[in-house]
């Protein structure tokens, strides 16, 4: 369960690249939905891990949604549209995604050329 969790947040940050816009606030919002979505898809491990939705929030936001985890690769940049449809879509992700730490397809859109 942990080793998923810490897969998706790593997935989030890079999913979350920045260079305009807003991407740490992408980043939170995407945290903030993992962390509902892990203690709705798994409460008691996710409840043993990180105790509450807000501390998991928290601890993950903290450890993934910074200006060095969320820059783009050099010569791409930060997509806002493309990053509100990632939030949006992983908004609709099965608990067998999240489980598996799958992001949509969206997600490996937010940085582009």
């Amino acid at each position: 369960m942990r080793k998923t969790f810490v897969a998706v947040l790593l997935a989030i940050a890079v999913s979350a690249c920045g260079g305009g816009g807003d991407p740490i606030a992408d980043c939170k919002s995407l945290v903030e939905l993992a962390c509902n979505k892990t203690f709705q898809c798994s409460p008691t491990g996710a409840a043993a891990l990180y105790g509450s939705v807000s501390n998991c929030i928290a601890i993950g936001s903290a450890q993934t949604c910074t200006a060095q985890k969320t820059a783009c690769p050099s010569g791409y940049s930060f997509n806002s549209g493309n990053s509100q449809r990632c939030i949006d879509d992983y908004r609709s992700a099965t608990c067998d995604d999240v489980s598996a730490g799958v992001l949509p397809e969206s997600c490996s859109q937010v940085c582009t050329k």
